[in-house]
């Protein structure tokens, strides 16, 4: 595909706006409280994205951490806003239209799961470009003694 050079110019202007919008967005979202629960703490954390050679498409990493008590049933989705479509993400995350569903089951304290999604960026993207994510589990279950089950 060729472009003129006014073209290549209005798409870096587009891919500098988005940059600046990301960066402008990932100041106020980079930590995320995953829950309004007390205990267990598990936190959600965008990192900066990355925007392919071409400016096609943009992928976006994140880290889950789980605080200092264990915690079960880690389940994660996540979007962008302005909706943008999602064309792949990490294992062992499934893609389900526009949206990242992560299921990680049991984390340990102090125990971390990373994602990334990528994402197709229109040459006519504009604006702020911000991950939206939520986490839920469950504290983990206590399992009796076996003294204590007869």
């Amino acid at each position: 595909m060729k472009f003129n050079h006014s073209h290549q110019l209005y798409r870096l202007r587009i891919l500098r706006s988005v940059f600046a919008a990301a960066a402008a967005a990932l100041t106020l979202t980079t930590a995320i409280p995953a829950a309004a629960q007390t205990e267990p703490e598990v936190e959600l954390r965008f990192d900066k994205p990355q925007v392919s050679e071409n400016a096609e498409t943009v992928s976006w990493p994140w880290t889950v951490t789980n605080g200092t008590e264990p915690v079960e049933e880690v389940m994660l989705r996540v979007w962008i806003t302005p909706e943008l479509k999602i064309v792949k993400v990490s294992a062992p995350c499934t893609l389900i239209n526009d949206l990242a569903l992560c299921e990680y089951g049991r984390l340990k304290p102090g125990e971390t799961r990373t994602g990334t999604l990528v994402a197709e960026l229109p040459a006519d993207t504009s604006g702020t470009l911000k991950p939206n994510g939520r986490l839920n589990w469950q504290p983990e279950s206590s399992t009796p003694d076996a003294a204590e089950t007869s």
